[in-house]
């Protein structure tokens, strides 16, 4: 498995600890051009993922309307595709945020690149991750992801206060991202 916290899951299940070993993800390297690219000279944060209930991306919308009356120069930018899109626009329609949403689908390598390149944190809200293969993606670009701490693999891809930020519910994720913005 790729994770601790998954291996733990696994042998809570029966399997026997000394058949589970942790495997870590690693990525491609990020094509150089967006390694040199600047960020954005207004605040932007990106989310990465698929879009499908348990990823949860309707707190990131939530949040991002609790920090625009502060922020309005905000931006959220969407990465990924999946069959939960649709009420996720209609969730960013009845927040009232869509001036200050982009839904970019499901992007190719060198365009999720340049978007990475661009944030100034990656916001990921899910229920549950096996690790976090995002996070990595993001940190290439010296991205922090502030996710959450229940989600169990995101506490073995984050360095807690160091490469991002580990909470527990929307307010905090909001709080997390105007202190790192």
């Amino acid at each position: 498995t790729v994770a601790l916290p998954s291996a733990r899951d696994l042998t809570d299940l029966g399997v026997r600890a000394d058949h589970v070993a942790v495997v870590r993800n690693g990525v491609d390297a990020a094509p150089q051009a967006s390694l040199s690219a600047s960020r954005s000279a207004t605040p932007r944060v990106v989310v990465l993922s698929r879009l499908v209930p348990h990823k949860q991306i309707e707190d990131a919308l939530d949040a991002v309307a609790l920090l625009l009356p502060t922020v309005p120069d905000l931006r959220l930018e969407v990465l990924g595709g999946g069959w939960w899109h649709d009420r996720l626009v209609a969730h960013a329609e009845a927040r009232g945020i869509t001036h200050a949403v982009t839904f970019h689908g499901h992007v190719d390598e060198r365009r999720k690149h340049e978007l990475l390149a661009l944030a100034w944190v990656h916001l990921m809200p899910s229920r549950k991750e096996g690790w976090g293969l995002a996070v990595v993606e993001a940190a290439q670009h010296g991205v922090p992801t502030i996710g959450y701490r229940s989600a169990a693999g995101l506490a073995d891809s984050i360095d807690d206060g160091r490469t991002g930020l580990l909470v527990d519910g929307v307010d905090e994720l909001a709080s997390a991202t105007r202190k790192l913005i």
